[in-house]
């Protein structure tokens, strides 16, 4: 991670506008991440089976006879979101939402 200052008006050297109205996902890292979304999914092809490790661990950890209810903040393209999906499914079910700022990772998932 490189260093930086903070101009006296907090800008961080670069002016940006915060206008939301283009249907466009808005971070603050500086990534493209709509241009990242092939590596995205091929590191999840390649993490598969971790993937699958840890939504099995996290979905047992749910009470028995409760509602399961699944929360992946930044879900890139999806991987360990199609893991949790297939526990909860393997469990008889339960709700997964799947958030992040970038659209086009989103339009990504539902391809799956």
């Amino acid at each position: 991670m490189s260093a930086h200052s903070h101009d006296q008006a907090g800008t961080h050297g670069h002016q940006h506008s915060h206008g939301h109205g283009h249907g466009h996902g808005h971070t603050h890292d500086g990534i493209d991440w709509a241009t990242m979304i092939p590596d995205l999914q091929r590191d999840d092809a390649m993490s598969a089976a971790a993937h699958a490790e840890i939504a099995r661990r996290l979905v047992a950890a749910i009470p028995a006879g409760t509602e399961a209810t699944v929360l992946d903040i930044g879900a890139g393209a999806g991987g360990q979101s199609v893991a949790f999906a297939r526990e909860l499914l393997a469990r008889g079910g339960g709700r997964l939402l799947i958030v992040d700022a970038v659209p086009p990772c989103s339009r990504s998932r539902s391809r799956r």
